[in-house]
């Protein structure tokens, strides 16, 4: 939990940095579940929210 966490909240400053800001609230949203140590399945559910974030930041950067 403590390595998602981390990786978590580096994805939420650089999302929020580059304007992405719905990868950035998923990403802080699996940081904090990471760290108040949520079950595994909540986390994993949250990593495939993050994961489908970054999927629609790709297909945009696809189109500039």
């Amino acid at each position: 939990p403590a390595r998602v966490r981390g990786c978590a909240h580096n994805l939420k400053g650089c999302s929020r940095n580059a304007g992405a800001k719905t990868l950035g609230n998923a990403a802080q949203a699996l940081e904090h579940a990471a760290g108040s140590n949520e079950p595994w399945p909540r986390v994993a559910a949250l990593a495939k929210d993050v994961a489908a974030a970054l999927a629609d930041v790709e297909a945009f950067v696809q189109t500039v």
